[in-house]
C-alpha cells in the first residue's frame, strides 16, 4: 500500500526572504531586485508517495499537480521503490485531488487498486477557545455552549 499525496507550497528566493534579513536589510533588497530580474515566483508541489509498511517515501518537487504531472511522478516512484526491493504494490491511496480522479491516473495503476480517502473535518491544533469534541476534532467555544444548552 502506498500513500500518494500533493503539498502546495510557496517559492522561498534564493537567499531567503525578508524575515531572514529584515526589510530594509541590504541582502532583502537584492532578493527584491533578482524578483524583478524575471526569477520564477509562486508556487511548487510536492508530490510524496509513502510505503505503508516500510514507511519509506519518496518525494519530489514539481510545478504543478496536474494528472499528467501525477503519472511520471507515479512511474518514477515505483521505480524508486523497485530500486528498494518494494516490487508489488497492491493498493494506492489518495485523496480527491484534481488529479488523481483522472481517467489516465486510474490507467497508469496497472493492477493497483485504487483507493480514495473520504473528506473529514480538519482537526486543529489546541487553541485556548477550543476544546475537543467526542470525536476527536475540535470545537469552538461557541459551539460547545450552544451543545451545553
Amino acid at each position: 500500500m502506498v500513500h500518494i499525496d500533493v503539498k502546495k507550497g510557496g517559492r522561498i528566493p534564493d537567499g531567503g526572504g525578508w524575515r531572514v534579513h529584515g526589510k530594509n536589510i541590504a541582502e532583502a533588497k537584492a532578493v527584491a531586485r533578482t524578483k524583478t530580474r524575471g526569477a520564477k515566483t509562486g508556487y511548487v508541489f510536492l508530490h510524496s508517495a509513502i510505503d505503508g509498511y516500510a514507511r519509506l517515501a519518496y518525494t519530489e518537487a514539481l510545478p504543478d499537480e496536474k494528472a499528467v504531472t501525477a503519472i511520471a511522478f507515479l512511474d518514477r516512484a515505483r521505480a524508486w521503490f523497485a530500486a528498494h526491493r518494494i516490487t508489488q504494490i497492491e493498493r494506492i491511496v489518495t485523496d480527491n485531488g484534481s488529479c488523481y480522479p483522472a481517467a489516465a491516473f486510474a490507467d497508469a495503476m496497472g493492477g493497483s487498486r485504487h483507493q480514495r480517502i473520504t473528506p473529514t473535518a480538519k482537526c486543529l491544533p489546541e487553541h485556548p477557545r477550543l476544546s475537543v469534541s467526542d470525536s476527536g476534532c475540535f470545537i469552538s467555544a461557541t459551539r460547545r455552549r450552544r451543545r451545553a444548552a
